[in-house]
């Protein structure tokens, strides 16, 4: 078939990859039914010097682009990329975002030397203001001593989420009273731009100073009371609803794991103070402040500082690289708090789906297998799944049995994908996933033990070995062995050597050393070997292949407990 030439296949491919392009947010305009995500003035669409001729959202391409909308000096005619770059530059746009990121980075560090300081450090940020502006400047603005007694988080949220300011730190590390905004154009008076960002600030501290003051006048107390008119999901109640759920949950929880009074005591108050602060004026204004205004207002209002940190750690992890809790009674609080968040919306039928997360149980469900990862409490997750369905059941009308499998199954694949992404094999995850699937801990564990066993000289001829017992056993379940009935000599050897190591192998199983008892498992290859190349299994006396099947069972059920070699 002959090939098209180039500038005819352009232009769709082109026009397609526009329309497909994901935005979170698009729109149209006028009477074009496209949509993007801001209206298309021009295109600029050459190939080898030409116009390619292609249309996009009713726009059709040619060669003439416009440079800052402030600084530029009308239409700039191009010939090609390189052109295109060097005209747009003298026209004050920059077209290459990692030359935008530089030249941020560095008017940045330059700012700090005037601040008296160090730029708190917001790679992040960085990055989202470098896609706002086309010719970067940097302005150094000043906050008003009044506000620098309010909380660093009160200080830096309106700077950072609302107006996309960056901070500085002195050498004690606390928040100095200056603030550094990136503009997009090159002011002739540098003043009035920097008093149009300080304006803008000062106002959105003057309500945080207001919405601060009124707050710390109502005790958190009386604010937790009021939860119960605050709807959580109307399938599932309200605030208050949810906290004493949680508070059931975690009473569970440091029951199973036998922890101290006090830390129970402090987890409990901990969950009854920790949505309170959703009442508060503040973080009505500023949601991404919730913890971290409880537990500053707990610690002004006289909680003990444990209680207080413990309102914060119910939160975390936020992401799959936040911290974690740094406390017991914390690590408490945010294992109920996301158990019960998974296990309700999936009785309220609001389980995540191929198309979205809208709850993030996704997420929480992999801050739970971190933290216990983190802290190495060893909890059963059915038993705990259970104890979440039974207190959701009477609301959500479900069988408490179908809903907790429905989580296991749920957490199973999280922590699947997870130890795949931290680098584990594939097979080794799914071989220890499939023989039991109760601890978290008791799973990273045995992936650990058979990947560092994988990495010796003698596994694949193990691995072969066992894989080969386990399919010829497959469904075939435990039985007696009847010594009379081991007429080889290769049969009554492996009988002899399994029987050998059999409570060895079970007693460090049982102690969680799995490493170990592969190793001693490993050792009796070569009577497996032997058996395999010289016993027939399939016997035509029915006793004695029943016979020799319930050897090679028990057998296979050394590793049972490990991983299910089938799928290596």
């Amino acid at each position: 078939m002959k090939g098209l030439a180039t500038a005819r296949v352009l232009p769709e491919l082109i026009a397609g990859c526009l329309r497909d392009l994901p935005w979170p947010k698009s729109m149209r305009w006028g009477y074009e039914k496209t949509r993007f995500v801001r209206p298309v003035h021009w295109i600029v669409a050459l190939y080898g010097g030409k116009n390619l001729k292609m249309e996009f959202a009713g726009v059709r391409s040619g060669n003439k682009t416009f440079g800052h909308r402030f600084h530029g000096q009308g239409a700039i005619r191009v010939r090609d990329v390189v052109d295109y770059r060097d005209k747009l530059r003298d026209a004050r746009v920059i077209v290459d975002y990692n030359e935008r990121r530089t030249a941020i980075a560095d008017q940045l560090a330059r700012a700090r030397v005037e601040a008296g300081g160090e730029l708190k450090e917001d790679a992040e940020l960085l990055d989202h203001v470098t896609g706002l502006v086309e010719w970067p400047v940097v302005y150094l603005g000043t906050v008003p001593e009044r506000f620098m007694g309010l909380p660093e988080a009160v200080l830096v949220t309106p700077m950072r989420e609302h107006q996309k300011y960056f901070c500085f730190v002195g050498a004690d590390g606390r928040l100095l009273p200056r603030f550094a905004a990136v503009g997009g154009v090159d002011a002739t008076d540098a003043k009035i731009v920097t008093a149009g960002y300080e304006r803008v600030l000062n106002a959105r501290l003057a309500d945080a100073k207001f919405f601060y003051d009124e707050d710390l006048k109502t005790p958190l107390p009386t604010l937790a009371e009021k939860l119960d008119q605050v709807v959580y999901h109307r399938k599932l109640g309200s605030y208050k609803d949810k906290v004493l759920r949680d508070q059931n949950l975690c009473r569970w929880l440091g029951g199973h794991l036998h922890v101290d009074q006090k830390t129970a005591d402090t987890a409990l108050r901990g969950l009854w103070l920790a949505k309170a602060d959703l009442l508060t004026q503040m973080v009505g204004e500023f949601p991404e402040l919730q913890g971290v205004m409880g537990r500053d207002y707990a610690a002004r209002q006289g909680e003990p500082p444990e209680v207080a940190n413990a309102i914060i750690e119910h939160y975390l992890p936020k992401s799959a690289a936040d911290t974690l809790p740094a406390t017991d009674a914390g690590a408490l609080c945010a294992v109920a708090d996301k158990m019960d968040a998974i296990v309700a919306c999936s009785a309220a039928g609001l389980a995540p789906t191929g198309a979205g997360d809208p709850y993030s149980l996704r997420r929480q469900a992999l801050g739970i297998i971190q933290i216990l990862l983190d802290r190495g409490w060893r909890v059963d997750l059915p038993a705990f799944a259970a104890a979440a369905a039974e207190a959701c059941s009477d609301r959500t009308k479900t069988d408490p049995a179908v809903v907790s499998t429905q989580v296991l199954t749920f957490f199973h694949a999280r922590l699947a994908n997870w130890l795949k992404q931290q680098g584990s094999p594939s097979d080794i995850v799914d071989a220890v996933l499939a023989v039991r699937f109760v601890d978290v801990v008791d799973v990273v564990d045995r992936v650990s033990a058979v990947e560092a066993f994988a990495r010796t000289p003698e596994y694949e001829a193990f691995a072969a070995a066992f894989k080969r017992v386990a399919n010829i056993v497959g469904d075939h379940g435990p039985g007696d062995i009847l010594e009379n009935l081991l007429s080889e000599n290769t049969e009554t050897a492996l009988y002899g050597a399994q029987n050998r190591i059999r409570d060895e192998v079970d007693a460090l199983v049982r102690d969680g050393d799995y490493r170990s008892a592969l190793d001693r498992i490993a050792a009796i290859r070569p009577d497996v070997d032997a058996f395999f190349d010289q016993t027939l299994v399939m016997h035509d006396d029915p006793k004695i292949r029943e016979n020799r099947l319930n050897l090679l069972a028990q057998t296979a059920g050394l590793f049972s407990g490990i991983a299910d070699f089938r799928r290596v």
